[in-house]
């Protein structure tokens, strides 16, 4: 008589949640289909395979992976380089969970085209976003919300961006009014902020903060 496989007739009846599980032979269970739900990366080589896929061939990155706004990045913890040089990628990543994340330097650094607004994303374990906006030409949004009490280096982070006073003012105004760590360089090239943020940035820049602010001065 031949082996009854288990797992083909209960993948009829499986629906993504687990609950039949333990009925399923251990060795059988791999021929169910995968839950259904966002695609879940669990690695930064794996995220960067993707994201590099999403550039060179979107069809097959969305047949793979789905929408890349509805991506499950909360187990990824570093973004470096992630979209670097990606000239032609603006897309909506807001709905993307970055609590995790520590590590944002050089995340879209030449991205070109990007400016997409990403102001609702839980920065709360940010420590590091060196270059993270160098050379994103077309980037321009208010950041001002963003958690970055825990943030040690801004180095050249807005340098060349298309940042706009209003939106680079806002960022001084809304920082300066948190617990941020003392010490911080926060490079912002040639951008100027305006008057009603002078204050703010002095704030960050005296005692006890004491960051090293780099812009173009005031308006």
């Amino acid at each position: 008589m031949a082996e009854i496989n288990w797992g083909q007739i209960y993948c009829s009846s499986y629906w993504g949640d687990e609950s039949n599980k333990n009925s399923i032979p251990a060795e059988q269970f791999s021929q169910c289909p995968p839950a259904s739900g966002p695609y879940v990366f669990l690695t930064k080589p794996q995220l960067q395979t993707g994201v590099d896929l999403w550039i060179s061939d979107r069809a097959s990155a969305l047949s793979t992976y789905g929408q890349i706004n509805t991506w499950n990045v909360t187990a990824i913890t570093n973004m470096f380089n992630l979209f670097r040089d990606k000239t032609t990628f603006n897309d909506n990543i807001s709905n993307w969970d970055v609590s995790n994340v520590t590590t944002f330097n050089s995340m879209f650094r030449g991205a070109t085209s990007f400016n997409q607004n990403i102001s609702g994303w839980n920065t709360s374990s940010l420590n590091e976003m060196q270059f993270m906006f160098f050379e994103s030409t077309s980037f321009n949004q208010n950041l001002s919300s963003w958690n970055v009490s825990s943030v040690v280096s801004m180095r050249e982070t807005f340098k060349d961006s298309g940042l706009s006073t209003i939106n680079y003012s806002a960022k001084l105004i809304g920082w300066a009014s948190r617990s941020v760590v003392s010490n911080v360089e926060l490079g912002a090239g040639t951008i100027k902020y305006s008057a009603s943020a002078l204050s703010s940035r002095n704030t960050l820049t005296s005692t006890p903060n004491d960051w090293q602010v780099t812009d173009g001065g005031q308006a």
